[in-house]
C-alpha cells in the first residue's frame, strides 16, 4: 500500500489514484474504515472531473465503480448506464461497465456487457486478473462467453 499512499501524494487531484488506493484497503485485512474515506475522496475528485467535462467516460464508469464499492448500487448503475449511453461500443467502457455491473450484483447486465467487451476486443488477461470477476466465473454463461471469447481469438489468426 505504500507506493500507492505515495502516489496519492504526487498525484492528489487524480481519482484514480485514490480509487486504486481505496480499492488496495478494501482489499486489506482491517482497512474498511481507511477504505471508505478514500473512496469518498476519490467520488469527490470524479465528480469535479464531471463538472468539467460530463460526458467524461472514464471518470462516469470510475465514479460508478466507487460508489458500487461503496454501497450504492443503484447510483453506480445510473452512471455506467451514462457512460454506456455516450459510447456504447467502446471496450474500455464496456470493460468497466462489466466490473460495476458484477460489484453492484447486477449479474445479467454484467454478463451481457462482458459479452460486449470481449466482441469488442476486451483483453482476457484483464478478465482472468480482475479479482470482481470471481463471483461471475461459476455462472455457466460466463464460461460460455468467455470460451466464445477465446475461439473468436484463434479464430481471427
Amino acid at each position: 500500500m505504500g507506493l500507492f499512499e505515495k502516489a496519492a501524494q504526487l498525484e492528489p487531484q487524480s481519482y484514480n489514484i485514490w480509487g486504486n488506493l481505496a480499492d488496495a484497503y478494501r482489499w486489506a485485512t482491517n482497512q474498511k474504515d481507511r477504505a471508505r474515506v478514500t473512496y469518498e475522496r476519490a467520488i469527490g475528485l470524479a465528480e469535479q472531473a464531471l463538472e468539467a467535462n460530463p460526458r467524461d467516460t472514464d471518470a462516469l464508469c470510475s465514479l460508478a465503480l466507487y460508489k458500487a464499492k461503496s454501497g450504492e448500487p443503484e447510483k453506480a448503475r445510473q452512471l455506467v448506464a451514462k457512460a454506456l449511453a455516450i459510447a456504447p461500443k467502446d471496450v474500455d467502457v464496456l470493460g468497466q461497465a462489466t466490473e460495476v455491473y458484477t460489484v453492484a450484483d447486477d449479474e445479467p447486465n454484467a454478463l451481457d456487457c462482458l459479452e460486449k467487451a470481449i466482441r469488442s476486443g476486451y483483453p482476457r488477461f484483464e478478465i482472468e486478473a480482475n479479482p470482481e470477476f470471481a463471483k461471475l466465473r461459476d455462472n455457466p454463461r460466463y464460461r460460455e462467453i468467455t470460451n466464445k471469447g477465446k475461439h473468436a481469438v484463434s479464430d481471427s489468426k
